[in-house]
């Protein structure tokens, strides 16, 4: 990228010949973005633009394809940057030192202020800007310091000019409101499951007894009592006949 940057529209309307964007995460602190779109397209795209490079303000823009995402996943990008700036570094516990500030300003901020909201808090080893998520991500040196900041800035929140900012540890700690509520609806759904159904393997060709409908027989024990005869009855006064 530029040192100006690339604004939204100008990525939109790089990818625009080549098919539907599904999500754009411009990373303005690695002077990066990323595209998400169909396989097929993303292969014209990159062909495209190494036959014909672009350039803009005689910088040439790298474009290629990144197959190991799935989506644009901020952490798992982060995390990606993190591990290329340092192969050594242990990836399964990095999420613990995550802080996520969010509703940051369309403008008006720079980076340094930023990176201040937490170096109050310990050293930050990475961090990463999202402009157009309004939204920062810090690896702090440890997870008490990523505790700490979190703590601080819930009880106490920091403001960039007019804008109070968000904070919040990695989702795979502090789940989102929405994740809340999606646990809650799956959780309240499972508990009105019928019994039978859960005791029951779907599949297995056993019909529940609670979708059985009550037979007459059933129902009414003694409805049928006179019609059925006393055989010890009739044949002890049998026997008396013949005799």
């Amino acid at each position: 990228f530029p040192s100006t940057g690339l604004s939204l529209e100008e990525i939109r309307n790089l990818t625009k010949p080549f098919g539907k964007v599904k999500d754009i995460l411009i990373v303005s602190s690695h002077k990066k973005a990323y595209v998400e779109i169909s396989r097929k397209s993303a292969d014209s795209m990159v062909k495209f633009y190494t036959c014909f490079p672009m350039w803009v303000e005689r910088n040439q823009l790298c474009i290629s394809l990144v197959p190991e995402l799935k989506d644009l996943n901020e952490e798992v990008i982060f995390t990606a940057m993190i591990k290329d700036a340092n192969s050594d570094v242990n990836t399964e516990m990095l999420y613990t030192q995550f802080v996520h500030l969010g509703n940051l300003p369309d403008e008006g901020y720079s980076e340094l202020e930023i990176l201040c909201v937490g170096l109050r808090f310990g050293r930050v080893d990475h961090y990463m800007v999202i402009t157009n998520k309004n939204k920062a991500i810090f690896q702090l040196n440890s997870a008490e310091s990523a505790a700490s900041m979190c703590r601080f800035l819930k009880k106490y929140p920091y403001s960039l000019g007019e804008v109070e900012l968000t904070v919040s540890r990695s989702p795979r700690i502090e789940p989102t409101a929405a994740d809340a509520v999606k646990k809650e609806v799956k959780k309240q759904e499972a508990g009105q499951e019928s019994p039978d159904l859960k005791t029951i393997p779907e599949g297995s060709g056993v019909v529940p007894p609670s979708a059985v409908p009550p037979t007459e027989a059933t129902e009414d024990h003694g409805s049928n009592s006179d019609a059925i005869p006393d055989t010890q009855t009739e044949r002890l006064g049998s026997e008396k006949m013949v005799r």
